[in-house]
């Protein structure tokens, strides 16, 4: 942004002229008061004038170093917003690098073009205003699902994860794992509304019970494909967790 910064230096030569006729307005009334036994009354009033003369040198010097305090108050607080500014470039200088390390790992595995590529991208920083996340993190959730295969569904998937993140205080890492393996385990295809059923399923659970979505999500992420294996449902398994970690107070592993 525009910032303006105004130096008073007529109010700081002001400041150091007044401390140097101070200083000499005392010179005179040492030299008047030594002279006072052979000059008499004369010299009390040369005396007194110095020192009439000196306070008003005095009261002006403390004005002008008053404007010299406020002028560096000021200093200091443009220099705050300067400092601001700097930091903000620097904030989005690193997270443009890291958009573009994502990008390039995104794109050597889907082999998306570079229209497919800057519509990823846009939609990148769409989902992280949306959901209070930065874009690169979109992005490293779906580097995640396209490592494991996902290609149409990624940003599908990587709104999943983001509403993971925010609804169970999950980190981005875990929510992309728990999504995977949930969604490899039960074969639900990558289905947004599949999954998405799933998550309120265990949101409401957590809501109702003496447990967190760490707890389920953690549990569900270890031992959901054995548990599918075995013919148990999703309905099931999401139960058995929600009491084994309400009732424990252990985690979902």
């Amino acid at each position: 942004r525009n910032v303006q910064i105004n130096v008073n230096a007529r109010g700081l030569a002001n400041a150091a002229n007044n401390a140097s006729r101070l200083n000499q307005n005392l010179l005179n009334i040492q030299n008047n008061t030594q002279r006072i036994g052979n000059q008499g009354a004369q010299n009390i009033r040369n005396a007194g004038n110095a020192a009439g003369a000196a306070s008003r040198n005095a009261e002006s010097f403390n004005t002008g170093l008053g404007n010299v305090v406020l002028t560096m108050a000021k200093f200091r607080l443009a220099s705050a917003a300067i400092n601001l500014v700097v930091k903000g470039f620097k904030d989005a200088f690193s997270e443009m690098k890291a958009v573009d390390s994502e990008m390039v790992n995104i794109r050597k595995v889907t082999g998306f073009t570079a229209d497919e590529m800057e519509r990823l991208s846009k939609n990148a920083y769409s989902l992280a205003s949306k959901y209070g996340r930065s874009a690169s993190g979109v992005l490293s959730a779906e580097t995640v699902f396209a490592r494991a295969g996902y290609t149409d569904q990624i940003e599908q998937l990587g709104e999943l994860s983001l509403l993971l993140q925010n609804v169970g205080d999950l980190q981005a890492d875990d929510a992309a794992k728990f999504v995977v393996a949930t969604d490899k385990a039960y074969k639900l295809g990558g289905s947004y509304e599949k999954l998405m059923t799933v998550i309120d399923g265990l949101d409401n659970i957590t809501n109702k019970n003496a447990t967190d979505m760490q707890k389920m999500t953690e549990g569900m992420t270890v031992a959901g494909s054995v548990f599918a294996e075995s013919g148990e449902s999703i309905e099931m398994f999401a139960a058995l967790l929600g009491t084994a970690t309400a009732n424990t107070q252990r985690s979902g592993s």
